[in-house]
């Protein structure tokens, strides 16, 4: 096989080699080992620019024969200046170059690096500026360092089209962990370009390189992450076992594993003459081990989903902030980010700076998943640059505009900040968490590993300023003790994660006075001698760690809790642009859509799982009455903005007055929302009616339509209704008229008689001004009429299924497929990830406000239907067959084989799959009576596990369903409160009128006071808690009446407990791919912990 060139590091000249002989003898060295090229820059080392040129200079290099590279001075000037502005000038290129040059003592070096970007200087003028320099013969080779992909691309148009120098080399961050520049190689090798990897070696396995420069920021953010060091802890444990170094674990990768080719290099890092040999020995070795590779390979596809965010942050956002030379500017999260700390992975925080500066760059977050990211709620807001050591942090947010986390009318958007949009569950339900992380934002930093119960040390050594206790007003001297950890490195939970997002204080942060109050040196001034002794310095402490420890098992508390969803992030932007007057008729329709498709995907207010589900209409199936109070917003909005037909008669042709539901447009020109009162069958509009219901999965588990039986009673029913099986199995389009007419009141008549009591919107809700419970539909012209749940179940489809998974029917001609699908088309095994992008755009087209939507709709109408026959063939084989087994706190299916396997490694198609198994099983335990209950709570159903087998890729898609838990009646709950306060109130009366007769007899018992007074103590600490309790009972969030599915803090937990090879990569946290071999292992651990809660 051909390997790579290698190049060697300067990086170590000038630092640890710091003599013209030790230079001299590391050159000899590489001569003995044929190594003939050198990789400089002008900046280097850091504390002392230039110096590692000047060495190579002193013993004259190039004159012996190397090749030097090296890359341009970025050091701006000017202090004030943003980092990198005027760098990449014409002077600046020249005069760095000039100065490079003088210090090798040479007239041109071999590769000249533009290193790190320059927005105050155009590409065309960069590339003029290199262009003149290699006209001067000071440069063969134009290269750029690390520069992102669409820069990189835009240098090679501009130096095609104007003649100039094309660069012929990229350097770039690649080794065994960080494979993203493998996404450019395709480009490179198009266009000649050859590829030089840094930062090949195991230092980023501890992430200690944190600097401010761009470098560093991006170390940090990168590798050092709790999903990050979780691979890398799994990985390390497998070369331990092979008895493998980390670094020639790196080194072997590089050479024998990676994508490199001939002409490509490697730049290897030494610090000495013995470590290179060791380098260089460690390559001889060969390949590593199969397992090992494999090993890499599974880590690496683990750590990807957030990467690509991270990868969002550096080469999109970072660029805006006024800091790296933009001019700031909104970015907005939609449905990501409100689980992560986004200015960690975003790269928007200076870890040097002693506050957060985001660079002019606002990030606006619309996330339903919960629970938030506290950080991004209470702490994401860049600070004031003045020290203000007096005033505390949130004082100096009350002077932006920002209370507590809540944006006030005085806000100012000048600086950036994170800015999450909610439905008012912050200010609502987290009234204890945002105390309990300002608490801890403010507190001083106190050592909590020291043993309090030593009594080694004397009472005075603790009062006086020992070295062996830390100061807690500030970290004085302290700052080294944190070692390489970096100095804004927060704690913060990865949505599951079991670390709690502790809100740490920043470098030399100002207290309160509150705070200073608990100085341990006393105030000296006049001290009063009948002052009472005041506490000790190990008091003080304990009563400080007791304190800390409170606020953060708050935190805990609520990290653990489970995931839920909260109100759609289409209704909250709705109501956004209605409150800014930008409200229309299509942006309503986008945002029913959001609302409708919730209850299809499972996202409900216990997570993703089945809900305890209102009998009492079609659409009642999220959230309870705050859902319901949406939807009756929307149909408030639809009738608003699509004022009914005045003319009665023509309503009552149209059939709405008689509750049919609408199948065609008024007339060619109509776009008009209409309310319908939808049955909750499935595509009834484009479907025979038979199959729709066959489908529904409503209907389906509740008629038990996966057994003979089952099917049965579904003719039993249409039989009863009147309506014959030749007719039911035309399209619904294509049926009697007078059968059309009569469906709702029939079904209103016999569907309770199965079970089946919240089919359809009762009669009693179609009435204009409310119909509670009734659907959305629109109508294109002749073109198409969908309901929103229609749209909903094709979309889904769209991005769940593909076109590599439809029946030939599927017109697949519309869907734009990359090069790599065309080539590739053959190979199924990788087409469920290489469609991804192409499937997210034909959705995005299909929800388009273009005329062309309607059409791309009705085509991926097959495409929907072929997904709901397969859920239901693989769903009645798992039940029919008995392949559901009862684990200790959940169940478990697999899908192994049969038709429809394939289908089901999506994630999405999967977890439809487990919520129509789920909610059959849920329909035989209630029939049954076996109701499940965990802890003080019940259950909707038991929690169920699916895995989906990925033959391909050679693992198992797991996705785990919570078990429910219905949904809270706010209203309700609200009453119970007002009843419990009044039963406080008087239980306190009655307390206060034992005590006065206490009193009273207080003489009579002084004998037994004592006794007394404990038991006295005991029963009020028992009514104290039982008050307790009772108010634990009507949680804010509902937590008493909720389940909520916490698979994803089970799945971590698991993974660290284990050796189990899994990768957490869906922003669904309760989705993990689990590695074939690993399964069983993976599910006896899961099945010791608790999944939903």
């Amino acid at each position: 096989m051909s390997f790579p060139e290698t190049l060697f590091s300067g990086y170590s000249i000038g630092t640890s080699l710091t003599t013209a002989d030790e230079v001299q003898k590391v050159l000899d060295q590489l001569k003995q080992l044929h190594i003939d090229h050198i990789d400089m820059a002008a900046s280097w080392p850091s504390a002392r620019p230039g110096r590692s040129e000047a060495l190579l200079g002193e013993v004259q290099a190039i004159e012996q024969g190397f090749n030097v590279d090296t890359r341009i001075d970025v050091t701006t000037e000017s202090s004030s200046a943003p980092r990198g502005a005027g760098t990449l000038s014409g002077p600046a290129i020249q005069k760095s170059l000039e100065k490079s040059l003088d210090r090798l003592r040479t007239k041109k070096v071999h590769v000249l690096y533009l290193y790190r970007q320059d927005a105050s200087t155009t590409i065309g003028q960069q590339a003029a500026a290199m262009q003149e320099q290699y006209a001067k013969a000071r440069f063969d080779k134009f290269g750029l360092w690390n520069f992102p992909p669409r820069v990189l691309k835009a240098f090679v148009l501009v130096c095609s089209e104007r003649d100039f120098v094309r660069p012929s080399v990229y350097q770039g961050w690649y080794n065994m962990v960080n494979r993203k520049a493998e996404e450019l190689f395709p480009f490179l090798r198009q266009h000649g370009i050859a590829f030089r990897a840094c930062s090949i070696l195991s230092r980023f396995m501890t992430a200690q390189r944190t600097s401010g420069d761009a470098e560093g920021i991006w170390y940090t953010s990168t590798y050092n992450n709790v999903k990050m060091q979780a691979g890398i802890a799994d990985f390390r444990e497998t070369i331990r076992r092979l008895q493998i170094s980390e670094s020639e674990a790196c080194l072997r990768w590089i050479y024998y594993h990676s994508k490199l080719q001939k002409g490509d290099g490697v730049i290897l890092e030494a610090s000495s003459g013995p470590e290179l040999a060791q380098h260089i020995k460690d390559i001889a070795k060969g390949p590593l081990p199969a397992e090992t590779v494999k090993e890499l390979d599974l880590l690496c596809e683990r750590l990807r989903g957030y990467g690509d965010l991270s990868r969002a942050g550096e080469e999109l956002v970072r660029p805006m902030q006024t800091t790296n030379g933009g001019s700031g500017g909104v970015v907005v999260c939609l449905g990501v980010g409100g689980l992560v700390d986004l200015g960690e992975i975003l790269a928007l925080s200076n870890p040097e700076d002693e506050t957060e500066d985001m660079g002019g760059v606002e990030i606006w977050v619309f996330d339903a998943r919960r629970p938030w990211n506290l950080g991004n709620v209470f702490g994401g807001l860049a600070g004031m640059r003045q020290p203000m050591a007096e005033i505390d942090a949130n004082a100096r947010r009350r002077g932006r505009g920002v209370d507590k986390g809540c944006i006030t009318s005085a806000y100012t958007s000048k600086n950036g900040g994170i800015i999450v949009y909610d439905d008012g569950d912050i200010e609502e339900e987290l009234r204890n968490e945002r105390e309990a992380y300002y608490a801890l934002l403010e507190m001083p930093e106190v050592d909590e590993d020291e043993d309090d119960a030593s009594d080694d040390g004397s009472e005075d050594e603790m009062q006086t300023g020992s070295k062996k206790r830390k100061s807690w007003s500030g970290r004085e001297d302290d700052e080294d003790s944190e070692g390489d950890e970096p100095p804004h490195q927060r704690r913060r939970s990865n949505s599951g994660s079991s670390i709690v997002s502790t809100p740490t204080r920043r470098k030399k942060t100002g207290i309160n006075s509150s705070n200073s109050s608990r100085s341990v040196t006393p105030t000296t001034d006049s001290p009063s001698p009948a002052e009472p002794k005041q506490p000790s310095a190990r008091s003080l402490k304990k009563r400080l760690i007791n304190l800390k420890r409170r606020h953060d098992s708050v935190l805990q508390s609520y990290y653990s809790s489970g995931t839920s969803y909260s109100e759609p992030i289409s209704s909250l932007i709705y109501s956004l642009a209605s409150e800014l007057g930008r409200d229309d008729n299509d942006l309503l329709w986008l945002a029913i859509v959001g609302v409708s498709s919730l209850e299809l995907s499972g996202r409900t207010m216990t997570g993703v799982g089945i809900s305890n589900t209102s009998e009492s209409g079609g659409s009642a199936g999220w959230g309870g009455q705050r859902g319901e109070h949406i939807r009756q917003i929307l149909r408030d909005e639809v009738h608003r903005l699509n004022p009914p037909d005045p003319l009665e008669s023509n309503r009552d042709i149209r059939g709405e007055i008689n509750g049919v539901i609408p199948t065609t447009a008024r007339s060619p020109t109509d776009t008009s929302i209409r309310l319908s009162p939808e049955p909750r069958f499935l595509l009834v509009r484009h479907w025979s009616l038979y199959e729709s219901m066959l489908h529904s999965p409503y209907l389906a588990p509740r008629l038990h339509v996966w057994t003979e039986n089952g099917r049965k009673r579904l003719h039993k029913l249409l039989a009863k209704m009147g309506i014959s099986l030749t007719q039911c199995n035309q399209y619904y389009t294509h049926m009697d008229m007078e059968l059309k007419r009569v469906l709702r009141s029939r079904l209103l008549k016999y569907a309770p008689m199965y079970g089946l009591d919240g089919l359809v919107p009762s009669e009693g809700s179609g009435s204009a001004s409310a119909r509670e419970g009734w659907g959305f539909v629109r109508c294109w012209g002749w073109k198409a009429c969908l309901s929103a749940t229609d749209v909903g179940v094709i979309v889904g489809a769209m991005l769940e299924v593909g076109p590599h998974e439809t029946l030939a029917s599927w017109d697949s001609k519309r869907l734009p497929r990359t090069r790599d699908e065309t080539e590739n088309s053959g190979i199924i095994g990788e087409s469920d990830l290489a469609s991804l992008l192409p499937r997210f755009w034909s959705a995005y087209d299909a929800l388009s406000l273009t005329s062309e939507s309607p059409t791309i709709l009705l085509e991926s109408l097959p495409l929907a239907q072929h997904l709901h026959r397969a859920i239901l063939r693989t769903g009645t084989s798992l039940l029919s067959k008995h392949q559901i087994r009862h684990l200790r706190a959940f169940r478990i299916a697999v899908v192994k084989d049969g038709p429809d396997v394939k289908l089901f490694t999506n994630p999405g198609a999967l977890t439809k799959l487990a919520l129509w198994i789920a909610e059959a099983i849920r329909v035989q335990e209630k029939e049954r009576g076996d109701s499940v209950k965990i802890g003080r709570k019940r259950a909707a159903g038991t929690p169920l596990v699916l895995a989906g087998l990925d033959e391909d890729r050679d693992l198992y898609v797991v996705v785990g369903t919570g078990g429910g838990g219905g949904v809270v009646d706010f209203a309700a709950m609200s009453k119970r409160q007002e009843e419990r306060k009044k039963k406080k109130e008087l239980k306190e009366k009655k307390q206060k009128e034992r005590s006065e007769r206490r009193s009273k007899r207080a003489a009579e018992r002084a004998e037994r006071e004592e006794e007394t007074g404990a038991e006295d103590e005991d029963s009020e600490e028992s009514e104290s808690s039982s008050e307790s309790e009772s108010e634990d009972e009507e949680d804010p969030r509902g937590k008493k009446h909720l389940l909520r599915n916490r698979f994803g803090i089970a799945f971590q937990e698991v993974v660290q407990e284990t050796n189990a090879r899994v990768r957490i990569d869906s922003f669904e946290h309760c989705v993990v791919e689990v590695q074939k071999d690993d399964l069983g292992g993976f599910l006896e651990a899961l099945s010791f912990r608790s999944v939903v809660g």
